[in-house]
């Protein structure tokens, strides 16, 4: 299983489900690899830069599904990165 939250912090079925449903929405309209990552209530998308504008705009759809914050990580998709965007 690849990890949907920053290393040491615990994985939830709650935000196992959360992860599961934001990148379902966020493939039927983003090409590309697509990790959103989840610490707490906030998510963090993860996708290639080129398609930031489109990812702005599913920001409000991805916060619906249940996040309190949604972010898109600055430097896009990064294998192993969920400990890059960690407060």
């Amino acid at each position: 299983m690849r990890p949907v939250s920053p290393t040491g912090e615990p994985v939830t079925r709650e935000c196992l489900a959360l992860v599961g449903a934001a990148e379902a929405l966020l493939a039927r309209e983003v090409p590309g690899t697509i990790r959103v990552r989840c610490s707490g209530r906030r998510a963090i998308i993860e996708a290639d830069p080129a398609y930031r504008r489109r990812l702005e705009r599913l920001l409000g759809a991805v916060k619906d599904l249940g996040f309190e914050d949604v972010a898109i990580a600055p430097g896009g998709y990064e294998e192993g990165g969920a400990d890059s965007w960690k407060r």
